[in-house]
């Protein structure tokens, strides 16, 4: 159901750019200059990157804010509902369900269509297994680097890759997340 709607509200972002993209003077996207906002502008991101707890694709959602094009806060939500094995008998499967809210600040580095970020990523998991709580909350912390490559001056579509810290119930991991994202930015 997540990926469905994320998919159609990439589809709906999509739109516009398909049938008016073209510049007619000019078939070339606009340089970083020109795209470069001189006050906050924000915006809304689709994402999908491996999960954090485990290594299933999810799909997030995520309002970048960018602050004089030197500043990126981006507060994000997202959803994961899956089938797991139980760990007792391995002929059943139980539900699993884990929700994550996080956010990120980067610092913007103008370059050619875009932008390079480079900053931080916070947040907190909740998992639950058949309705039932498991273990309270995990929490994340890690440095992230990427790149959003404008499109247009509204549409960009970018990578992440965050190394995080991960504290789940008496476990500490570590992994990398990597994430394509499609951004609409008014």
């Amino acid at each position: 159901m997540i990926k469905k709607t994320l998919s159609i509200l990439c589809i709906i972002m999509l739109a516009p750019f398909v049938v008016f993209g073209q510049n007619e003077a000019n078939d070339e996207p606009e340089q970083t200059s020109e795209i470069t906002p001189k006050k906050i502008r924000i915006g809304l991101s689709g994402r999908i990157s491996n999960f954090y707890l485990v290594d299933n694709y999810n799909s997030t959602i995520s309002i970048p804010i960018f602050i004089n094009s030197k500043i990126k806060i981006e507060p994000e939500l997202s959803y994961l509902s899956e089938k797991i094995q139980d760990s007792t008998n391995s002929a059943a499967f139980n539900d699993q369900a884990s929700l994550h809210i996080g956010a990120g600040i980067s610092f913007l580095k103008p370059f050619q269509y875009g932008y390079f970020n480079i900053g931080i990523r916070a947040g907190i998991t909740k998992t639950w297994i058949d309705s039932e709580v498991l273990g309270g909350s995990s929490y994340y912390v890690g440095p992230v680097i990427g790149y959003d490559h404008f499109l247009s001056k509204n549409f960009a579509l970018g990578l992440d890759i965050n190394p995080y810290f991960l504290k789940q119930n008496h476990k500490n991991i570590f992994k990398t997340n990597t994430a394509i994202k499609v951004s609409m930015v008014f």
